[in-house]
């Protein structure tokens, strides 16, 4: 949590959350049960994935997202905090073993629906934290997504009660995009929102940032100030974390769409990570 962000959890939430991953770990599982294959390294890494865009943080974002559009075509983005990636994955067949080492949470995903200007904010807390030293698990992974960000900009900051008191200026520009990469929406530019700052977006992203407002993201103030507009769906229909096998929970959706997308029978993943100034979904652009 960042020095500027103290906002508190309540109580009950942090029970729950404490709740569901003291029962999120799973036996010990055989390398031999395969679900993919990469050609190249996937950077799940700590100093990586909590400071830049990584090739498995895309994977996971574009896994939750085709998941997700099964449920509900209108899905057009995928959000993650970085905090929940651990492990990165070697070249080579993908089993079970490597996705659980690297999800481990195995986080539920949720369908939410934000306006323009709630996302932007969440872009903000996304990258308020960024700064030399500091790997906070807050940082974002996306899909469908494409944004640029200045952190030596103010950041956003919330107070003790959840009120907003800065609504930072770090996001520069930001699109949503289809899979071939063609501009959707214009959602900020040069700074300033675009828009309509009510219209809406269908997104997926994970329970953990939802339900408990984990690394204090905004999103449980989104549901008390429409939640009707909100419409929270989650995608995890079984009772608390089922392990590896819970449809609806991350290391199942990502199984099955490296089977669908990556199988091992294919060339596999060929998409090798690039150096943070390369980087095409997530772009610093401060000094």
């Amino acid at each position: 949590m960042p020095p500027s962000k103290k906002r508190l959890v309540p109580l009950a939430g942090a029970l729950a959350a404490l709740a569901l991953f003291a029962g999120c770990d799973t036996p010990e599982t055989p390398d031999g049960t395969l679900f993919g294959k990469t050609q190249v390294f996937l950077n799940g890494s700590r100093a990586s994935v909590r400071t830049e865009e990584t090739n498995l943080g895309d994977l996971t974002a574009d896994a939750y997202l085709w998941f997700a559009r099964k449920t509900d075509p209108s899905t057009v983005l995928s959000f993650r905090n970085s905090g929940g990636i651990r492990e990165s994955i070697d070249t080579g067949e993908i089993s079970q073993a490597d996705i659980e080492k690297s999800l481990p949470f195995n986080n539920a995903l949720v369908l939410v629906t934000v306006t323009a200007a709630q996302l932007e904010q969440v872009l903000e807390h996304g990258v308020a934290a960024v700064a030399p030293e500091v790997t906070a698990g807050q940082f974002p992974q996306v899909s469908g997504l494409r944004f640029e960000y200045d952190a030596s900009k103010p950041a956003q900051v919330f107070d003790l009660d959840g009120n907003l008191l800065t609504e930072g200026e770090r996001i520069r520009q930001a699109v949503l995009v289809d899979g071939s990469g063609n501009v959707l929406d214009t959602l900020v530019s040069n700074g300033a929102l675009v828009g309509d700052p009510h219209r809406t977006f269908r997104m997926v992203t994970l329970d953990f940032v939802v339900a408990f407002g984990g690394d204090y993201y905004p999103f449980p103030l989104f549901e008390l100030q429409d939640a009707a507009r909100y419409h929270l769906v989650p995608l995890d229909t079984t009772p608390d974390n089922q392990g590896f096998n819970d449809a609806g929970r991350e290391q199942k959706a990502f199984a099955d769409y490296l089977a669908a997308t990556w199988p091992t029978s294919g060339p596999g993943y060929a998409e090798a990570d690039t150096p943070k100034e390369a980087d095409t979904r997530i772009k610093s652009v401060g000094p």
